[in-house]
């Protein structure tokens, strides 16, 4: 199969959706501009498109749809408390639309593995483009990101190395499955040579973990847990040996054992600021949150009594999870992970599913230290890559029903 299909050629609403979706992913990697308004004409096209107005609901009748729609539901409950407590962000508020991009992309995507496999095409290409891109960039003295920021470059080129493994064992086509392996060396070349991001780093090891274990093609369990750790620590080897993932890496463990009040200046010093102020909000918090959006000021009442490195201000903890539940208490990141396990069970469905899901497990990992599912960039990747491979699994009838 091709990158280009005459096949796929836009001729009704849901082919027009999987290029605007395809446009809206590969704009992550260099405009937020054009990111924005395939979002606004993916609105206007399912607002327009009774069929696919029709699918959309259909969605939350499945099985991942109704954890969603709790989830959705629950969110709005947040925003509800937010605005009680004055706490509310409007600004923050609106960019949690992101969530919508999953049933949006399950609908586009349902029933059709071929476009499945020409999305996967399209986003190496890119990817492989910003990795040269950026290898170049870095030979002539420009060491700063070329997509967006290092974190955001860095789980790109890992999920890139990912899928070019994917591609190159599952895509029957000859010269796709050649395209799969260059991409993937690119991309890692990319990845470990010159990306400051260690969020890159943390997802590939453990996405070649998941992809070794869940795309394996023995079938006994412990053997694919045993090549996966083999693959994950020549990864690791490699990123020792680069002078840049090396440095970037000890520099992280380092910053970790610093004392807490010298870490005012360093990423890892500041997240642990953040963590430990955030704990101490858990006792007040625990049950109902802020409120979505509400942990800014929320935090800002916790540190107005500190000085020094103590009291600088964030609105984001650093953490998604603890954010979840500071904002939306204990049941509202109960509903939360639910929904990830619920995607991720639904995922190991299809060969492409599993594929989701070692994404998803690279995301579940670097969002102990960031905000993964909700940033610009990051957060919308994710939540239009489960829809793409998981969540159109939800319009697949099971063989009970």
């Amino acid at each position: 199969m091709g990158l280009l299909d005459r096949s796929d050629v836009p001729q009704d609403p849901q082919s027009w959706g999987r290029v605007l979706l395809a446009i809206q992913l590969c704009a992550l990697f260099f405009s937020p501009a054009i990111a924005n308004l395939s979002e606004l004409l993916l609105i206007l096209l399912f607002v327009s498109s009774p069929t696919l107005r029709r699918d959309f609901i259909t969605f939350f009748r499945s099985h991942v749809g109704r954890y969603y729609l709790l989830f959705l539901l629950f969110l709005l409950l947040g925003m509800s408390v937010a605005i009680m407590r004055n706490t509310v962000d409007y600004g923050a508020l609106v960019s949690w639309r992101k969530i919508l991009l999953l049933p949006v992309a399950a609908v586009l995507f349902q029933k059709n593995e071929q476009a499945k496999v020409r999305f996967l095409l399209i986003f190496l290409l890119v990817s492989m483009v910003f990795s040269l891109i950026a290898m170049f960039s870095w030979e002539i003295g420009n060491t700063h990101a070329i997509v967006r920021n290092s974190s955001t470059q860095s789980v790109f080129f890992a999920v890139a190395v990912i899928v070019g493994f994917y591609v190159s064992q599952n895509v029957t086509n000859t010269h796709s499955r050649v395209f799969g392996f260059t991409s993937l060396a690119v991309s890692l070349a990319g990845l470990i040579m010159v990306t400051q991001g260690r969020s890159g780093y943390l997802s590939l090891v453990l996405m070649i973990v998941g992809t070794a274990v869940l795309l394996g093609q023995s079938q006994k369990l412990f053997k694919k847990l045993l090549i996966g750790v083999a693959l994950a620590t020549v990864s690791a080897g490699l990123m020792f040996v680069s002078p840049v993932s090396n440095q970037r890496i000890d520099q992280a463990v380092n910053e970790f054992k610093a004392p807490l009040l010298e870490g005012e200046n360093t990423s890892m010093g500041q997240r642990k600021i953040f963590w430990s102020n955030s704990l101490k909000m858990v006792p007040e918090f625990w049950l109902f949150g802020t409120g979505v959006t509400g942990f800014g000021k929320a935090y800002a009442a916790q540190v107005s009594d500190q000085a020094g490195p103590l009291a600088m201000l964030t609105n984001d903890p650093h953490n998604q999870y603890l954010r979840i539940f500071l904002e939306q208490g204990f049941v509202g990141l109960l509903i939360f992970l639910a929904l990830l396990v619920t995607i991720a069970r639904t995922g190991l469905k299809s060969q492409s599913g599993r594929l989701g899901v070692c994404v998803l497990i690279g995301w579940c990992a670097t969002s102990l230290f960031s905000a993964h599912f909700t940033t610009f960039a990051e957060g919308r990747f994710i939540w239009i890559w489960l829809g793409v491979f998981i969540g159109s699994l939800s319009f697949e009838k099971s063989p009970k029903e």
